[in-house]
């Protein structure tokens, strides 16, 4: 049964920005034997600093420079979370040497061009110097080559994770899936088993030590099996993926559906292991199953907030069975042996004027 449900997440003054871009590189033109047609591209941590030794998608912080007004000539669309976007992009370039651009004018023109990635391993080898040196220089480059955008519009929003309260270091962070596809996601493509390059990656290697490609049922097992660590929003976003089977599925579902603000909530079992209580679940301080709470209900030292305001189907009509957690282990300081109880599912709808 459909419930409303509003969800209202505190975000201090004191987060970060950032983005992550999931990069879905098609493989072939049907599933192969490992059940897919696209891997995902994910990269080590080194040892030092955050997220050690962590498996993790593309991305960082967002800079000065991609809230620059001069990016308002540059982009063929404008859009809220424009900084974000480019973020995720240039943290893309900064850390694989991939730059992925789309044709401005056709998308001026109302088109919608697929993603074309920069081949000239020269240019790109001192423009990731000069971008890791002075991020400017990733706008200075579509200056100076203005029939390209950053490839912005190619980006669907994904997931939207924010660091629990907690934590010292907090971090507003929203995942985009970037697909990519050499015979264009839109075409029929061949009717014989075709299989694809993936693209070229050339890593900077201060913040990571190695990269690769998985399918996301391949990611999920090593984790499984402790040969890699993953943080939750990482793990939770890959659980997902695994349900499609082609990039067209993937890139149809994420389109479909509503991103909802994760702020997780923890607490401990009885059972001696901890659970990250999400949206939707009865649990969670900050979903509101019926009646939202006023606009002016502010957590207090919070200034501001990010609302979703939708539908929830669970499995009663109170809702008091509804579940949607993450459960794990604590070792040594690290989340492990993560696992999902989810029996909900969301729908947007239209904001009311009194959250805005």
């Amino acid at each position: 049964m459909w419930r409303i449900l509003s969800v209202k997440t505190p975000l201090p003054q004191t987060l970060r920005n950032s983005a992550t871009v999931v990069l879905a590189a098609q493989t072939s033109s049907r599933p192969g034997a490992n059940g897919f047609n696209y891997k995902v591209m994910l990269m080590k941590r080194v040892g030092t600093g955050s997220f050690k030794y962590a498996h993790v998608f593309p991305g960082g912080n967002t800079d000065n420079t991609d809230t620059s007004p001069a990016w308002q000539s540059l982009l063929s669309v404008k859009r809220p979370d424009q900084a974000s976007r480019i973020a995720g992009l240039r943290e893309l370039f900064e850390e694989c040497r991939l730059l992925m651009v789309q044709p401005r004018q056709a998308i001026l023109s109302g088109a919608k061009p697929e993603v074309t990635l920069v081949q000239d391993p020269a240019t790109l080898t001192s423009l990731q110097t000069a971008v890791l040196e002075c991020p400017e220089e990733y706008q200075e480059w579509f200056t100076r080559n203005p029939h390209w955008s950053p490839a912005t519009e190619a980006l669907l929003p994904l997931a939207h994770w924010i660091t629990p309260m907690t934590y010292p270091k907090r971090y507003n962070t929203r995942f985009y899936l970037l697909p990519f596809s050499p015979t264009g996601l839109d075409s029929p493509g061949p009717n014989s088993d075709t299989n694809f390059p993936l693209p070229e990656v050339h890593l900077h290697a201060h913040e990571n030590s190695e990269f690769a490609w998985f399918t996301p049922t391949e990611i999920l097992e090593q984790y499984a099996t402790g040969a890699v660590h993953m943080l939750p929003p990482q793990w939770y976003v890959l659980n997902d993926m695994r349900a499609h089977p082609t990039l067209q599925g993937l890139v149809n579902r994420t389109r479909r559906t509503p991103v909802v603000p994760f702020l997780p909530h923890f607490q401990r079992l009885p059972t001696g292991r901890f659970a990250s209580l999400l949206p939707g679940d009865p649990e969670h301080p900050y979903s509101y199953l019926g009646d939202a709470p006023q606009a002016d209900s502010a957590v207090p030292g919070e200034e501001d907030t990010s609302w979703f305001h939708g539908r929830v189907r669970g499995p009663e009509e109170d809702g008091t069975s509804a579940r949607h957690r993450l459960i794990f282990d604590r070792e040594q300081g690290q989340i492990m042996n993560l696992e999902l109880q989810r029996n909900l599912t969301f729908e947007t709808l239209p904001t009311p004027d009194s959250h805005l």
